[in-house]
């Protein structure tokens, strides 16, 4: 199983399970050719009901990297443009397992989350 399945199956399992909310539709990515980076975006989810959307980045750890490596932000896209969603979780990481940990709790978080602002509790670094 490739790590997009095995997000995407996280995904769905934890979003069915949050009250109140609709199923997200997971947007499938592209296939890779050789040569590509691994998974950008690995995750890519929308809620049409909420106006509101995901979107995990991995990127292949390098020597250079120390520890988790991590960052999220929250765009907001203007009300004129309807095709797009009011707001879009967007978490990049370096592959590793404590980074992976955090961006799942991140997204869970997202996903409870009644708007962006309630995203300090879970990572003070961001900012809504």
């Amino acid at each position: 199983m490739s790590e997009e399945q095995r997000w995407r199956d996280w995904f769905t399992a934890r979003s069915g399970a949050v009250p109140g909310w609709t199923p997200w539709t997971v947007v499938p990515w592209p296939p890779r050719t050789d040569g590509d980076e691994p998974g950008n975006p690995v995750l890519s989810a929308r809620s049409p009901d909420s106006h509101r959307a995901l979107r995990v980045i991995r990127h292949a750890p390098a020597p250079s990297d120390p520890g988790v490596v991590l960052a999220s932000w929250v765009t907001r896209y203007p009300e004129e443009f309807s095709d797009l969603p009011r707001e879009e979780l967007v978490v990049s990481l370096v592959e590793s397992p404590p980074a992976i940990e955090q961006a799942a709790r991140l997204v869970e978080a997202w996903l409870r989350a009644a708007d962006a602002a309630e995203l300090q509790v879970i990572n003070p670094a961001h900012e809504p």
